[in-house]
Order: C-alpha cells, then sequence, then structure tokens
C-alpha cells in the first residue's frame, strides 16, 4: 500500500495507546476531524487534527507492540509528520516511583526485535535526544514531580519473571514496556524527532504482581491531564521548531545548493530526464548562488539550521519597472506546509516587487499549476516550454 504525503500535515504529531484515555482526550476537542486512516488488517485506525491552544495536532491512537506501532507511524510519517510524542503507560521496577507517576526515559534496553531492523545491535539506545528540558519546564508549571532513568523494552509481557526483572534492574532498568527502543530506532532512522514519556502503572517490584492503575478506566481524570502535558510539549516545540525567514547570507550558500540539488532530483525528477537535472545542479554551485545574490534580494526559510526554502527576486533585464523571481525551492520533505507560498508572498513585499509593473518567473513544468494558484499566467504564446525546459509567467499589479 502506498501512503501519499497530505498538504498541511500538522508538523507535531501526539498519540496515546490506552483506548479509553484516547477516547477521552479526543472528548476535549469537539472540533476535531479526521484528516487521514491508518490502513491495515486489523481495519482502518484514523487520525485526527485537533487545535490546542490555537495550534493544530495531529492525533491517533497507536497499538501496543512494536510492530504495528512502529508500521503505523510508518504510515503516518508518510504522511507528513515530523515530530512525535508519545505518551504510554509502563509497569515499574522501582516501588518507590508513584501510581500514575511521570517517568522521562533517556535509554532503552533493546529486549526486543523490531528496533534491530533500523540500528545496529547493541545492548540499549540511547532515547528522547531533544526536548527533555522543554518538558521539564512543562513538568514543573504544571507541579507534576517526575523521574528519569532507562527503560526495558520487551517483545513478551508475560515473560516479564523475576529473573528477568532482577536482571534489568542491575542494568539499571527503573520501568517496563513494549515499544519505546524500537520507536526511537524507527525515527533515527527515518530522520524524524521522537520524544517518548510514561505515566506509572502496575507495579513489579514487590513479592506479587500489584496492578494499580494499569486498567484503562482506572484514574482517567489523572492520566487526561497527564495526556495534556503531552500537547503542552508540542506547543514549546512547535515555537522553537517553527521555520524563520530571512535574507540570504554568503555562509548559506552550500545549505542553498544542497536544497536546489535535493528538490530537484526529487520533485522534478518525474517532469525532466536526469541529464537535464545534473546540468542544472552544476550551475547552481555555491559561487553561483553568491553570484546571483549580489544582484537580487535572496532569501531563505530556515528550521534550526537547515535551509528548507529559498527564493529570490530581482530586476527584469535591469529594468526599473518590471522584476523576476529566481530559485523557487522548497525542500521535498517540507512541500505542502505553505512553505513555497511564504516565499512568494515575501519576494512579493520586496522593494523589486513594490516598484514594479509585471513580475516573471522561468517556472519549471513542475511548478506551473503552483504558480497559477499564485496568480501568474502563461505569458502570450507560452503554451509550451521553451528550450530551456521552462514555461514563461508573469503576473501584473
Amino acid at each position: 500500500m502506498v501512503v501519499e504525503p497530505l498538504p498541511d500535515f500538522p508538523d507535531v504529531t501526539i498519540s496515546i495507546f490506552s483506548k479509553k484515555l484516547f477516547d477521552a482526550v479526543l472528548g476535549f476537542f469537539p472540533q476535531a476531524r479526521q484528516i487521514a486512516a491508518i490502513r491495515s488488517a486489523v481495519g482502518a485506525n484514523p487520525v485526527y487534527q485537533v487545535e490546542y491552544k490555537g495550534e493544530s495536532f495531529a492525533f491517533y491512537q497507536s497499538y501496543v507492540g512494536e510492530p504495528k506501532c512502529i508500521g503505523d507511524y510508518e504510515d503516518v510519517m508518510a504522511m507528513g509528520s515530523r515530530r512525535l510524542i508519545l505518551l504510554g503507560n509502563c509497569g515499574v521496577l522501582d516501588r518507590n516511583i508513584q501510581d500514575c507517576g511521570i517517568i522521562i526515559p533517556t535509554r532503552a534496553i533493546r529486549d526486543e526485535g523490531a528496533s534491530y531492523h533500523y540500528a545496529p545491535a547493541a545492548d540499549m539506545i540511547d532515547v528522547n535526544h531533544k526536548y527533555k528540558e522543554e518538558f521539564k519546564e512543562v513538568l514543573q508549571e504544571y507541579g507534576y514531580p517526575y523521574v528519569e532513568g532507562i527503560t526495558w523494552t520487551t517483545d513478551a509481557c508475560y515473560r516479564e519473571t523475576r529473573e528477568k526483572v532482577r536482571r534489568r534492574k542491575e542494568q539499571g532498568a527503573i520501568c517496563v514496556e513494549m515499544e519505546c527502543a524500537g520507536m526511537q530506532a524507527l525515527c533515527d532512522f527515518r530522520g524524524t524527532e521522537f520524544f517518548q514519556f510514561f505515566y506509572a502503572g502496575d507495579n513489579l517490584d514487590h513479592s506479587s504482581w500489584q496492578p494499580r492503575s494499569l486498567s484503562g478506566d482506572v484514574r482517567l481524570d489523572d492520566k487526561g491531564k497527564i495526556a495534556l502535558l503531552a500537547f503542552e510539549l508540542g506547543l514549546r516545540i512547535k515555537k522553537k521548531a517553527e521555520p524563520v525567514i530571512r535574507r540570504f547570507r554568503a555562509e548559506d550558500a552550500q545549505g542553498v545548493t544542497d536544497l536546489i540539488a535535493t528538490t530537484m532530483r526529487t520533485t522534478n525528477s518525474a517532469d525532466y530526464p536526469p541529464h537535464y537535472i545534473e546540468e542544472a545542479i552544476s550551475n547552481m554551485q555555491p559561487k553561483d548562488i553568491i553570484r546571483r545574490a549580489s544582484w537580487t534580494h535572496y532569501y531563505v526559510i530556515c528550521e534550526g539550521d537547515q535551509i528548507i526554502a529559498c527564493g529570490a527576486i530581482g530586476p527584469y533585464w535591469n529594468s526599473e519597472t518590471e522584476s523576476s523571481l529566481f530559485n523557487i525551492f522548497v525542500h521535498p520533505d517540507y512541500q505542502g506546509r505553505g512553505l513555497g507560498r511564504k516565499i512568494i508572498e515575501t519576494v512579493e513585499q520586496d522593494e523589486y516587487a513594490l516598484r514594479a509593473n509585471r513580475i516573471e518567473i522561468p517556472a519549471s513544468i513542475t511548478a506551473v499549476k503552483f504558480y497559477q494558484k499564485m496568480g501568474y499566467d502563461l505569458k502570450p504564446g507560452g503554451t509550451y516550454p521553451d528550450n530551456e525546459g521552462l514555461y514563461r509567467m508573469e503576473k501584473y499589479r
């Protein structure tokens, strides 16, 4: 089954395992709407878009156990997810951890199988590479104590024997669950961001098993409040990761070249042969980008240190009443999120656009429909690509 990217898919996804908790949290969002479904032999699993404090999040229920949990998120990543916050229950190996207490895992013991398909073999994997400090700020703000430590990820919940519990405690484990190691390995492999935290359930650090709040309907109100902590973390992630648009600097040249090369080899490959694309890339090396930026106003959109979109505007053949757009590119992983529109809107507010009564763009075959949506029309007689393989489009102001 092929999963297609969805336009404007929320940049932060939140997922919960417990069906009763998921339904309770979904009830917090009466305006939630289904935007997709994860399909498998067990049926369709809806993916919702919800609004929390003015921000959009994707929200879906994860299944217990790594293979299904990982497979579903593979599909959600293909839809467009770049960051996942996963909330799960866990058993505790330390009786001092309170029922429903918050646990932030730092490493995961890989007593399972799926992670070995995504990461080199090792006894443990580091987890939660980012956002631990941001989450601690959330917990402090809302008055939640927490513990940090190693989690034990297992495939066999009915084989958590006394001897295994003893050995895992000797390795430093403070809790046990069934997904963390594999999910971190998946996201590392795919280059996406992952954060998981747990609320403590049953106690294995006792002479007999203590279920405590393991059942989905026990302390459901408390669990609902804990679930909202994931959305609070999501707000902080969005604020930190929000793309920034700014003017080009000389040190951006290699990043812009890499962006253009990746985009052309991925997005434009459906409309142009490889030799055309490689020749075009050879003419957009760092020195060429710096040269173009010297006589245009060149803009980049950055997410952190990565340049994810670019575009420039300058005079059309030295005219003071006509201008032209150049090098409008959006990284394939970020297409469909409004960044192309943001670049166009930015350059159209530049002084080169404001003084012009006409703006021209040499458009690739791939981009014609996008520019039409932005108000550009084919020039008279420009029904077919020119000898450079481009359509000449224009907008009068």
